[in-house]
């Protein structure tokens, strides 16, 4: 009995340290299980999936506070401490406007689901210490993502197994919403960039970062989002500021535009994958051809990758060699940027006129032209009339708002004739300012602010060039997230503002750890 009772005191200590060595994946893996959930629930917009979503992200909380208490402590930190208050403080305040809201039940739902987003900050907080854990986090989404961008491309590619039932040629499906599904195909793109770029990653990783790649661009294409676009260019300029790999990155961008570039163009021209209803037999003709070009695009970029991998074994730059072709690179970017610039003030007949004509086209006009001719319109009436809205609604609640979520209450009172019908004022500054008044945008203004300039800090704390690029990468992927949130209802869809709330405390996390390291920024050294 003796032998017994001491054979059970030893394995008692044994598995509990088992279970903290394995916490970490414990709660990566639950945490992409659910944001893969959201992804295929509409993104976990609607009450159910949120709910679901919500309550998942409590219990990883108190999973992790219960039975890995030493890396808990990290929530301990002076940063962690400050960028957690600023997050409860928006869930209480959304909370509390239950008490003057004109929608009490919209406003219990936005009290849960900034709950989610404050305990998917947390675990981000809790993964950003461990390096392993950041790498599995970020990698598992980027192939969540390109699982999603696969079915959506599904309308295109199989029309017979995937059908399209709303009848629209941009891609909606599995998020639901259109700029959503660009949005979140765009926060994946700088994930793979670093990973196949990343010296410090293995081979079959590189190249599976790389196949994953066409896929996200060529989906992006076929959601023709201008919001989508224009946040990852946002994005990409800060990728390549702020990464050390940027000669590698832009090369890579290079081999998979080239290509899936050709598949846009030739799809541009065909009108069974660019027009709204159109019969299911055309859509199969189209499909044939358009699944040949893309499988013989990633065998061409895989291909082409691998011969790559093989001579960089071969090949060696000193890091001299490198910094001038880097220095090469950007002061030809720039060239072509200024030589661009120049050419198209030259061709307008005043920069007056040409602010005033683009002034004109967002708040008078919603026409968009067909295909990839969208992209390049301007028209935004509609949701110009919303932030008119939207800040009218502000002005009568300057201070507390009207309630969380109860911009629909306030569009039915100032909507103009005609107008549809919208739950959201299509940005979170328009949001903040009409639902929680200058309180709520304030809290939320300092938390994005605090972050920002943590994740800013933490690239001076890093000292390896490929860690350092990863930090780069995320910061430029909640970027991305930032500027399309800016002027769409992104808030309300978990599967792409999770990640965002994830990533961001991750880098604090991350930023928290090295301070408690010892590591300061150059300037307090």
């Amino acid at each position: 009995m003796d032998f017994i009772y001491n054979l059970k005191a030893v394995q008692k200590p044994f598995k509990n340290m088992v279970w903290r060595l394995h916490v970490p994946l414990i709660i990566v893996i639950a945490v992409m299980v659910l944001e893969l959930f959201a992804v295929f629930t509409n993104g976990g917009y609607f009450i159910g999936g949120m709910t679901l979503c919500a309550a998942g992200m409590w219990v990883l909380v108190f999973i992790i506070a219960y039975k890995d208490q030493a890396g808990a402590n990290i929530w301990a930190g002076d940063t962690s401490r400050v960028t957690i208050m600023l997050m409860a403080a928006l869930w209480l305040w959304s909370g509390l406007s239950i008490l003057w809201t004109l929608s009490a039940n919209l406003t219990w739902n936005e009290f849960n689901r900034t709950g989610a987003y404050l305990a998917i900050f947390m675990i981000g907080l809790y993964i950003g210490k461990k390096h392993g854990a950041r790498r599995l986090s970020a990698f598992l989404f980027m192939i969540i993502v390109t699982i999603a961008a696969l079915y959506g491309l599904g309308v295109k590619l199989l029309p017979s197994v995937l059908d399209n039932y709303d009848n629209l040629a941009r891609i909606s499906v599995p998020l639901g919403y259109v700029n959503a599904q660009g949005l979140l195909v765009a926060m994946a793109v700088p994930l793979t960039l670093f990973f196949s770029t990343s010296g410090d990653e293995n081979s079959i990783l590189r190249v599976t970062s790389t196949l994953c790649a066409p896929v996200l661009f060529l989906c992006l294409f076929f959601t023709l989002s201008r919001g989508a676009t224009l946040a990852l260019l946002s994005g990409m300029v800060v990728f390549f500021s702020l990464t050390p790999v940027r000669l590698r990155a832009f090369s890579m961008l290079v081999l998979i535009l080239i290509p899936t570039g050709l598949i846009a163009a030739w799809s541009n021209g065909q009108s069974a994958l660019m027009e709204n209803k159109v019969g299911k037999g055309l859509r199969e003709a189209a499909a044939a051809p358009l699944r040949l070009y893309l499988v013989l695009v990633l065998l061409a970029v895989g291909t082409v990758f691998i011969l790559a991998l093989a001579a960089g074994k071969k090949v060696r730059f000193s890091q001299k060699q490198r910094r001038l072709a880097g220095a090469a690179l950007i002061s030809a970017v720039m060239v072509m940027l200024t030589a661009g610039s120049a050419i198209f003030i030259s061709s307008q007949p005043s920069l007056e006129g040409w602010a005033r004509d683009i002034y004109q086209n967002v708040t008078t006009t919603n026409n968009s032209g067909p295909g990839a001719s969208r992209l390049l319109s301007v028209g935004a009436a509609r949701r110009w009339q919303i932030w008119q809205e939207a800040l009218s609604g502000w002005n009568e609640h300057p201070l507390v708002g009207s309630g969380a979520q109860s911009f629909p209450i306030v569009h039915l009172l100032k909507r103009e004739r005609g107008m549809p019908f919208v739950k959201q004022p299509h940005g979170l500054p328009f949001r903040l300012l009409s639902e929680e008044g200058l309180v709520g945008f304030a809290i939320g203004g300092a938390f994005i602010a605090v972050t920002l300039v943590t994740s800013l800090l933490l690239l001076t704390l890093i000292d390896d060039r490929w860690r350092r690029g990863m930090a780069g990468a995320l910061l430029s992927v909640n970027m991305i997230y930032l500027v399309h949130t800016s002027f769409d209802w992104d808030w309300n869809i978990l599967a792409v503002t999770m990640p965002y709330f994830l990533f961001t405390g991750m880098l604090v996390g991350w930023y928290q750890a090295l301070r408690k390291t010892g590591n300061q920024p150059p300037w307090r050294q």
